[in-house]
């Protein structure tokens, strides 16, 4: 993961999706920055 060259002040998210897996669960976030 690189660092961003500017600071992010806000972010939005969308598309969360959480499912169970055979480990676990599986989470799916998309970030609008």
């Amino acid at each position: 993961i690189r660092r961003p060259k500017k600071a992010i002040k806000a972010a939005t998210f969308h598309n969360l999706e959480i499912e169970r897996a055979a480990n676990g669960l599986s989470v799916t976030v998309v970030f609008d920055v």
